[in-house]
C-alpha cells in the first residue's frame, strides 16, 4: 500500500516578516552599538584622549590627593587656546573634622588677574582665623571663560567629593562662553538637550577622536588657533533685543537651577550670589544703534550726539544732557550715549540718574562681558527665599555698591570691567561669611565673631603694596591696553589714571622699602605653612622683588610638594636654567609639558636651553610646537626660529621664517627681523635686498645705529 506524506501546515507569512523585521531592528540598534562599545574600549586600552573630569587623582610625593585636570577644559574649547584652572589640590581621604567648600565660576571667581588673593582664599582666611579647632578646604574650582553649561559638568565632579558647601558666582559669560551667541568657540544651539549630549559625548574617547577630526577638516579662520584674549570677540556682537539672547538666559537658568540641586543632592548646602560689575569706570565696549535706522536718521542722530561730546568736554553738563536727550528721541539704544548721559548726571551731582544710565549702558552693550540685569534677575529667582531647603542668596551687587561713591562702582573696587580688586574681594568674603557661619557644625556656630579686617587679611595672606603694584601694572599692559578695551570711549583717561596710580605707589614703594614687604611674606607664610598659594607669592617677589633666585628656588619646592601647580613647575624650570643647573631644568619644564602640553612658556624654555648647547635641531622642535599653539605669539619666537635654522645651514628656510614674521606682525615690532633678513640675504650674495633690509630696519628703530657692527655691515652693503 502506497503510504501518503502527511502535509504541514505552512508556517504563517505575516509572522514570519515581523520576525525579520524584528531582528533587522534589533541588529540595527546593537550592531552601532557594539561597534561603538568596542571602538570607546580600544581607545581607553591604548590611552588615547584625556580623562573628562575637572578633579583628578594625583600622586604627590608619598600620598594620592585629588587635584585639578589641566585638560578639563579640552572638553569645550580647542586644545591649543584651552583655559584650565589655576589649582586646587585636597586629600582622597577627607578627615574628620574638616569642613569642604567648593567656590564655582569663572575668571571673576578665580580672582583674575590675581587667583592666590581671590574671595575663596580670603575667605578661608577669615574661617581659619575665627575657627581655629576647625580645618577649612576653600577649593576655588573656577576658569576663565567659561560658563554655566561648563560649571554643571564642574559641579558634578565636585559633588563626588564630599562637599559640605557650594558657593555659586556665576554670570559674565552666558553670552561668550561656550554655546552661547557671542561666542568664538561652539556655536549656540537652541536645544538645551543637545548641547548637553554634545558635552556628554565629548567626555567619551570616541567623542575626542570625532573632535580631534571634526577640528582637523575645518575652514582656516573657522575657529581662534591661539588665546587672543576679549579682542577675539570682537566680530561677535549680540544686540541687546537679539532674540538668542532669550534663548540663553532659559539656558542659564536651568543649568543654574541643576547646579544648585546638584549641590544639594550631594548633601551639600549651596550659596549662590548675583554678579556685580563695574559702571562707573567702563564705558560700553561696542555700541550699536536701532536696527531700523534711516541713514537720514542716523546722520541727524549723529550731528546732535557731537554737538554734545563737544559741550561735554568743555563741563557744561547740563547743556550736553539737553543735547543727548535730543539725540535720545532719535534713538536710544546706542550704548555711548547712555554711558555719556551717566557721566553728564555724575557731574551736575545726580547721582540716581547717573545710575540709571550707566546701567542702560551696561545693557545695551554689544559685547556683552558684563552680567546683564536679565542674568541676575535669573540668579535672584533661583535661589532666594530658598533657606529652609539649603539653598542661599546673597547680594553682592548690594555689598559692592554700599562701599562705592554714591552706590556706584568704580575703579575702587575694580581692576577693570568685572574682575574685583582686592579689596572688593574682600567685600565679597565678608558678606559670604555670616552665611557660611550658619551653616557650619552647630557645636562651632558662634553667635558673635569680630569679622578681621581688610589690613589684618592682607597681612594674614602675604598681600603686600609690591603686589598691588604688580597686578595694577598687569592689567594695565594686558587689559586696558589691548582691545576691545581700547576702543572704549574713556580708555585714554583710565589708561592714565592706571599710571599715575602705579607711578605714585612705586613711589611709595621706593620710600618704604621692600624689606617691610618681604617681612610681611615671612611672616605669612610662617603663619600658614601649608598654604601653597602663599608660598608661590612669597617666592614671586623673591624672584621680581628681591632677585633672589636661590630662596626662590627654594619656596617653589615647598610649594610643588604641596600642589602640583602649573606655574610653580614653570617657574622652577626658569629658575634652575638660570642657576645653570640643566639637568634639573630639563627634567621640570618636561614633567610640566606631561601634566600640561599647551605650555608655550616651557616649549620657549626649553627651545633656549637646546640653543645654549647649540642642538639646534631639537631648539627647531621647540619653537614649531611653541608656534603651532601660538602661530601669532611673539615675534622672538619667530627670530630665534630663524637663527636656528641658520645655525643648521638650512638658510633659505631661515629667510622664510622671517619674511612671514614681518607680514605677521605690526611694522614697529619687526626692526630685528629686517636686520637679521639683512645679514642672511648678504650671506647669499643678495646685497641690493639686504641694504633695503638694514636700511628699513634703521628706520622702524633708528637706535640700532648705535651697533658698531651694524653701521659698519650698512657701511660695505653700500659700497
Amino acid at each position: 500500500e502506497k503510504v501518503v506524506p502527511e502535509k504541514k501546515t505552512p508556517v504563517s507569512i505575516t509572522l514570519s516578516k515581523k520576525k525579520i523585521w524584528f531582528f533587522r531592528l534589533i541588529s540595527l540598534l546593537l550592531l552601532p552599538v557594539l561597534f561603538f562599545g568596542i571602538l570607546e574600549a580600544g581607545l581607553r586600552y591604548f590611552h588615547y584622549g584625556f580623562p573628562p573630569s575637572a578633579i583628578i587623582k594625583y600622586q604627590l610625593g608619598d600620598k594620592e590627593v585629588y587635584c585639578h585636570n589641566y585638560k578639563f577644559g579640552w572638553r569645550f574649547f580647542p586644545h591649543s587656546i584651552s583655559r584650565h584652572f589655576d589649582g586646587f589640590v585636597f586629600d582622597t581621604e577627607k578627615s574628620p573634622g574638616t569642613y569642604r567648600i567648593f567656590v564655582l565660576g569663572a575668571s571673576a571667581a578665580a580672582g583674575v588677574p590675581a587667583p592666590a588673593y581671590n574671595f575663596g582664599h580670603i575667605l578661608e582666611v577669615m574661617l581659619d582665623e575665627l575657627y581655629p579647632d576647625m580645618d577649612f578646604e576653600v577649593l576655588t574650582v573656577a576658569m576663565p571663560a567659561v560658563n554655566s553649561h561648563v560649571v554643571l559638568e564642574v559641579t558634578k565632579d565636585c559633588a563626588r567629593h564630599q562637599p559640605d558647601l557650594f558657593i555659586v558666582y556665576l554670570g559674565n559669560n552666558e553670552i561668550v562662553g561656550p554655546y552661547g551667541p557671542g561666542t568664538v568657540f561652539t556655536p549656540l544651539s537652541p536645544s538645551l538637550p543637545v548641547i548637553r549630549a554634545n558635552i556628554a559625548f565629548k567626555s567619551m574617547r570616541t567623542g575626542q577622536l570625532v573632535e580631534q577630526v571634526v577640528q582637523s577638516i575645518k575652514p582656516r579662520g573657522a575657529t581662534p588657533k591661539q588665546w587672543g584674549g576679549l579682542e577675539m570677540f570682537l566680530n561677535n556682537q549680540v544686540r541687546y533685543d537679539d532674540p538668542s539672547l532669550e534663548i540663553t538666559y532659559d539656558h542659564f537658568e536651568q543649568n543654574l537651577r541643576d547646579i544648585c540641586q546638584t549641590g544639594l543632592n550631594s548633601g551639600a548646602s549651596v550659596i549662590v550670589s548675583n554678579v556685580c560689575s563695574n559702571l562707573r569706570g567702563c564705558s560700553p565696549f561696542a555700541s550699536l544703534h536701532r536696527s531700523d535706522l534711516t541713514e537720514t536718521q542716523k546722520q541727524t542722530w549723529q550731528d546732535i550726539y557731537e554737538e554734545g561730546v563737544s559741550i561735554q568736554k568743555e563741563g557744561q553738563f547740563e547743556q550736553a544732557i539737553a543735547k543727548y536727550l535730543d539725540a535720545e528721541k532719535i534713538d536710544d539704544v546706542f550704548a555711548d550715549l547712555q554711558f555719556r548721559l551717566g557721566q553728564c548726571y555724575w557731574g551736575i551731582g545726580d547721582y540716581q540718574k547717573a545710575k540709571e544710565r550707566y546701567i542702560k549702558a551696561r545693557e545695551y552693550d554689544a559685547l556683552r562681558f558684563r552680567a546683564d540685569n536679565q542674568i541676575n534677575e535669573v540668579i535672584g529667582r533661583v535661589a532666594e527665599n530658598r533657606q529652609e531647603d539649603r539653598l542661599y542668596y546673597i547680594d553682592s551687587i548690594a555689598a559692592i555698591e554700599s562701599e562705592s561713591p554714591h552706590n556706584v562702582p568704580g575703579e575702587e573696587l575694580f581692576f577693570e570691567h568685572v574682575h574685583l580688586k582686592f579689596k572688593g574681594n574682600y567685600i565679597l568674603a565678608k558678606t559670604l561669611l555670616p552665611v557660611v557661619q550658619k551653616n557650619l557644625p552647630p557645636a562651632h556656630r558662634k553667635t558673635e565673631t569680630r569679622i578681621p579686617s581688610e589690613s589684618e587679611v592682607a597681612k594674614s595672606i602675604g598681600y603686600t603694596d609690591y603686589e598691588e603694584v604688580v597686578y595694577l601694572n598687569l592689567v594695565l599692559e594686558s587689559f586696558l591696553k589691548q582691545p576691545p578695551f581700547t576702543n572704549q570711549l574713556n580708555n585714554e583717561q583710565t589708561v592714565a589714571t592706571a599710571k599715575q596710580v602705579i607711578d605714585q605707589k612705586l613711589l611709595n614703594l621706593k620710600r618704604t622699602g621692600l624689606n617691610h614687604c618681604l617681612m610681611q611674606h615671612k611672616a605669612a607664610v610662617q603663619k600658614r605653612p601649608d598654604d601653597w598659594n602663599m608660598r608661590f607669592q612669597y617666592a614671586a617677589f623673591l624672584n621680581s622683588g628681591m632677585h633672589d633666585i636661590k630662596a626662590e628656588e627654594v619656596e617653589l619646592r615647598k610649594v610643588i610638594k604641596i600642589c602640583p601647580y602649573y606655574s610653580a613647575y614653570l617657574n622652577l624650570g626658569i629658575n634652575l636654567h638660570h642657576q645653570a643647573k640643566i639637568k634639573e631644568s630639563l627634567s621640570v619644564l618636561n614633567y610640566l609639558l606631561e601634566l600640561n602640553p599647551n605650555s608655550l612658556e616651557a616649549y620657549v624654555e626649553l627651545a633656549s636651553i637646546y640653543r645654549q648647547r647649540r642642538e639646534y635641531d631639537v631648539e627647531i622642535d621647540y619653537l614649531l610646537k611653541a608656534l603651532t599653539l601660538e602661530p601669532e605669539g611673539l615675534i622672538s619666537i619667530h627670530l630665534d626660529l630663524a637663527n636656528a635654522y641658520d645655525n643648521i645651514g638650512n638658510t633659505d628656510e631661515a629667510i622664510q621664517v622671517l619674511y612671514r614674521a614681518i607680514k605677521l606682525f605690526p611694522e614697529a615690532e619687526t626692526a630685528n627681523a629686517h636686520l637679521l633678513l639683512a645679514y642672511l640675504l648678504y650671506n647669499r650674495n643678495n646685497y641690493q635686498e639686504a641694504l633695503q633690509e638694514i636700511q628699513c630696519a634703521f628706520k622702524i628703530d633708528p637706535s640700532l645705529k648705535n651697533n658698531p657692527a651694524h653701521n659698519t655691515f650698512l657701511q660695505n652693503l653700500q659700497k
